[in-house]
Parts: structure tokens; sequence; C-alpha cells
């Protein structure tokens, strides 16, 4: 099936770096817009033969959305600091997920049939990490590395079975998931220096 789409994407990124004593502070913010220039179903259920049509259709939305991001650092002695960092992520699903077999190029019931389609309206998966790290000197010869992070993530893809009116069945992409993920990494290294230095993430 040959196709051709031409969906506009568009980033900014802006961040400011603030040294107060020893506190360091970096604080920024980006920007996401995403238009896929494409279209989506109006009624999943419509007649197989009509799920196509023009009148079951409508524009894609476009996606946006501004991210914050923080972090700061500061000693707690002469051979270690503490680091904290807090963030808002945007990710479009990939364009595999947004246009596979698209709705409106000619789809008939025998090529809707267990077909899996994408869907130019998914919403972006949205992401709100939290991270507190130290890093200290041990010894003067080795380094620790200690980090606890938390993520809490929205919009993440499933799959949707769906069945038309004519008992038409076939499958398509949707933001159905919620995740949240939890870690503790840590790491002991060797120096070649004499200080650790600790910047946010």
């Amino acid at each position: 099936m040959d196709y051709s789409r031409k969906p506009l994407e568009f980033a900014a990124y802006v961040q400011d770096k603030l040294e107060l004593g020893e506190l360091v502070l970096n604080a920024g913010v980006r920007f996401d817009y995403f238009k896929p220039n494409a279209k989506t179903m109006i009624d999943k259920r419509q007649l197989s033969d009509l799920i196509g049509a023009s009148d079951n259709l409508r524009e894609a939305s476009t996606k946006t959305q501004l991210s914050p991001r923080l972090g700061f650092s500061f000693p707690i002695s002469d051979r270690g600091a503490f680091h904290v960092s807090y963030g808002h992520f945007f990710q479009m699903p990939s364009f595999e997920k947004l246009f596979e077999r698209p709705i409106d190029v000619h789809m008939t019931p025998l090529l809707l049939a267990s077909a899996r389609l994408g869907d130019a309206d998914l919403k972006p998966e949205r992401t709100i990490a939290y991270e507190v790290g130290l890093q200290q000197e041990l010894s003067g010869q080795f380094g620790l590395d200690v980090t606890l992070f938390y993520k809490d993530i929205r919009d993440q893809l499933g799959l949707e079975a769906v069945k038309t009116v004519d008992a038409v069945g076939f499958t398509r992409y949707i933001n159905r998931d919620y995740g949240r993920v939890k870690g503790f990494p840590f790491s002991l290294e060797k120096m070649r220096t004499g200080l650790i230095s600790a910047s946010p993430a």
C-alpha cells in the first residue's frame, strides 16, 4: 500500500545556569509541537466499506507541550555533593504507529479484516521524572555515585480489538497504558582525580 505523509514537528529548548555560592541551579523549559497532517476516523464501528469514507474522517489534532526542567546540586562536604532533578518529557509515537495502514487510503472490507491500523491522532507519551543522588569520594581513591529515580508515565501505547457493525474485525493502536518506574542505580569507580564534581541531570 503506497501513501505519503508530511507531518510537521518542531521543538525548542532554553536553559540557564545560576550559581548562588555553592548552590548550582539549572533551569530550563522545552516546547514541543507536532502536527500530523493526516486524518483519523470518527466512528471506528462504522460499516467496513464506509469506515474510510470522507464523512467518517476528521483532521488529527495538533499536539503541544511546554515541559519544565529543574535541577540543582550543592556540596555536603569537601568530598561529596548532593543533586536533585525534576522534569517533564514529551515523546510522540513512532511514525509507524501513527501512519501504519492509514484509514483514508482506500480500505476495502477484505483489506480491513484482521489488519493492524495506526492512528494519526495518537497522544504523546508524557513522563514526569524525579531524581535524587549523591556523589561521594571514598578514601581518596574511589568515587561512589548513588541515585534514586522515579518516573510517572502516561498515555503509553496499547492495542485495541475493534469489530465493525457488519462484523469485520481489526486492531488499532491506542493510548491506554500507565506506568511507574522506580530505580536505585549506584556505581563505585576508581578515581583519576582527587575530587568528585556533581551537576543536576
